[in-house]
């Protein structure tokens, strides 16, 4: 089939589904992602096209080596995740799914409800489709607490004789309540505490996938979004990628870069654009003991602003691949989008300005191993953030705080030291653990850096007692999150250990029950100040595999 049938294969794919991620084309179950709030910068080196360089070693964190937030530092840049399963809390464990299809249905305390299908056999010789959609809610009444998420899309690639398209289309809803303040002395109706996100999309990729005229290749991308809250603040987004690489040798690979984010953020008050374009060549150099990266950003941002963004990154393999040494200089521009922003915070009331940041990290890390089962790393970072967000709970007229505004620190520097284990046995046992430290350094506009956890420490355990039965738990320390009160103090909020776990028994070919428990110390802790979290909370249901 010749390219010019693009259009229509376009068409076609968002008639029949299209795929939903990576995952979902082999395991269906979309999970939640753990809403981060700092960029760990976990750069990764594209593999040559011609021969495969192998580091024989894990990734140094268990994380997308891409920019995104995390907790507890800020980020050099954001993704675009569900806000996780259980609100105020840590995210969950899921169970990948070894079917294509699968449906799931699942009840708990505080009203919870889950209803989750997701849909990835059709399939032809030419193109590849999924659907999913998935339900979750809970609610807390005497509280006002309140999560709901729903999530559609539909997507999939379709495989031209010298190109894949892919195209997905999706729809998220996120209904929430502005619940954190001291309810025996105010009172609000629930309509004037109600709060909806919601967001519509398509996103459209190609790729080349036999050589070119000229070797060349390339892989474009563009992303229509129409993000609003249900206050009449409403952001849309127009958003490419445009790589282009040419592999002269098996060890050097060039490239040039071009990159938009564009955002129109309209309220009832004002209206503002808030873009993004930038240029980068590149350079890799792969070799057998050594992977090198060079590459420099010219970034036009709002305001005139024009920055330049080193990305160095070099990758040194030691003692028979038994050792690995990184170290390298990431710069971004990060956008601070009203949708970036309100899915880092909820509870955030539209934005009073926009700001683009600047952020800088330096780091020095490794990884190694000891057998076959275990291994281990670590990581140093500095990091230095221009126009940082930081979120603090607006007291105003009536100082109740619980709506947040997003004020900016002009100067934030960070030393972020942190490392991990993980061991594993065969596919039945395995353990993780993780443990990270940031030493903020606010210079200037604020004394401290609030709402940000300065010490953060888990784990994970996966064990499979036998065939049917999967047991698998998560556990979360967090320390040294700041708020203010009223009064304009600096208060400490407390520390919590959160613990889940997770169990799955299949009791029939293709069908299994599962419970799921959250916060299971009951811990009433606070992520954001004011907003306790729902405590203990389960859901149990059953799934079936097509």
């Amino acid at each position: 089939m010749k390219f010019r049938s693009i259009i229509v294969g376009v068409l076609g794919l968002l008639m029949v589904q299209n795929s939903v991620s990576a995952q979902e084309q082999i395991d269906t179950t979309i999970r939640e992602q753990r809403l981060e709030f700092y960029q760990i910068y976990k750069p990764e080196i594209e593999q040559p096209r011609k021969r495969e360089v192998e580091a024989h070693l894990p990734n140094l964190k268990p994380t997308s080596p891409a920019f995104h937030y995390t907790v507890p530092q800020q980020t050099l840049s954001y993704t675009y995740n569900s806000v996780p399963i259980r609100p105020l809390a840590l995210g969950r464990v899921e169970k990948k799914i070894d079917f294509q299809n699968y449906a799931q249905i699942g009840l708990g305390n505080k009203a919870g409800v889950l209803f989750d299908v997701g849909l990835a056999s059709i399939r032809d010789q030419d193109y590849e489709a999924t659907v999913h959609l998935k339900h979750f809610s809970q609610r807390y009444n005497p509280n006002q607490q309140v999560d709901a998420k729903t999530d559609f899309a539909v997507g999939g690639v379709y495989h031209f004789e010298e190109h894949d398209l892919a195209a997905k289309a999706y729809y998220n809803r996120h209904g929430l309540r502005y619940f954190g303040y001291p309810q025996d002395n105010f009172y609000f109706e629930k309509n004037e505490n109600k709060q909806v996100y919601s967001t519509i999309g398509l996103d459209v990729s190609l790729k080349n996938t036999s050589p070119t005229l000229w070797e060349i290749n390339y892989a474009p991308e563009v992303q229509f979004k129409h993000f609003q809250d249900r206050w009449s603040h409403k952001e849309r987004h127009f958003n490419f990628k445009a790589p282009f690489s040419y592999q002269p040798t098996e060890e050097i690979q060039v490239g040039l870069n071009f990159e938009g984010r564009f955002a129109s953020l309209e309220t009832p008050g004002w209206s503002s654009w808030n873009n993004v374009f930038a240029i980068t060549p590149e350079v890799k150099m792969f070799f057998k003991n050594m992977h090198f990266k060079a590459a420099l950003s010219n970034a036009y941002g709002s305001g005139g602003k024009v920055y330049w963004l080193p990305d160095l990154y070099t990758q040194f393999f030691v003692l028979n691949d038994g050792l690995k040494i990184d170290l390298g200089w990431k710069a971004d521009v990060l956008q601070n989008s009203f949708e970036e922003l309100s899915t880092i915070n909820p509870f955030i009331f539209g934005l009073n300005q926009v700001e683009q940041s600047k952020a800088d990290q330096v780091f020095v890390g490794f990884e190694s191993r000891l057998g076959s089962r275990l291994t281990f790393g670590a990581q140093l970072s500095w990091r230095q953030w221009s126009n940082m967000p930081i979120f603090m709970n607006n007291y105003g007229a009536l100082s109740e705080g619980r709506k947040f505004d997003v004020l900016y620190s002009s100067k934030v520097q960070a030393l972020n030291p942190e490392g991990f284990i993980h061991y594993q046995v065969g596919p039945n046992f395995g353990v993780k653990g993780h443990i990270a430290y940031t030493k903020y350094n606010v210079t200037e506009g604020f004394d401290r850096m609030y709402h940000m956890p300065s010490f953060k420490v888990g784990g994970s355990a996966l064990v499979k007692l036998f065939e049917k039965l999967t047991l698998e738990g998560n556990v979360d320390f967090w320390n040294g999150i700041y708020g203010l009160d009223r009064y304009g103090n600096d208060q400490k909020l407390r520390s919590f250990l959160d613990l889940q776990l997770r169990g799955e028994y299949e009791f029939l070919d293709r069908w299994s029950v599962f419970l799921n428990v959250n916060n299971l110390l009951n811990q009433p802790y606070q992520r954001w100040a004011q907003y306790n979290s729902f405590g203990i909370n389960f859901i149990g249901g059953v799934r079936f595999k097509f």
